[in-house]
């Protein structure tokens, strides 16, 4: 059972990830990347020793996309800016703490960051960035 739950977390990019603004979508692909980079150390056995690195990648990642995307929603009068910058305050925030975890890993924390990564796909970057479509 555990390795199914595993590989329902692999993902590849899909046209249903588009925001249809280039530089978002390369992005959200690096962002995608890097999940399947601990998705694929934890099939490898190894996701408590890469979490660390692999959490920092995702850090500096919404470091730079975030602020990206904040700039490009401002420059086309976006609504609701205020609610998607908290989300993505709220991202980072929740990796500084598995960050924090990493420190001391217990078998379940690659598992944890995986699942909120799923539930971010599924809840931003599925539904709160697709309104780019909506304001383009």
């Amino acid at each position: 059972m555990l390795c199914y739950s595993i590989i329902m977390f692999r993902f590849q990019w899909e046209e249903k990830y588009s925001v249809g603004v280039k530089d978002i979508d390369e992005n959200n692909k690096h962002f995608l990347m890097l999940i399947n980079d601990l998705h694929l150390s934890m099939i490898q056995g190894k996701g408590k020793i890469k979490s660390s690195k692999i959490i920092q990648s995702l850090i500096e990642y919404a470091d730079t996309t975030f602020s990206f995307e904040e700039r490009y929603m401002s420059s086309v009068g976006m609504q609701d800016i205020k609610v998607h910058k908290e989300d993505h305050t709220y991202f980072i925030e929740t990796m500084k703490v598995f960050l924090a975890k990493a420190d001391n890993p217990r078998l379940g924390l690659p598992m944890d960051i995986m699942r909120f990564l799923k539930s971010w796909i599924e809840g931003h970057l599925l539904v709160e960035d697709k309104k780019y479509l909506i304001t383009k």
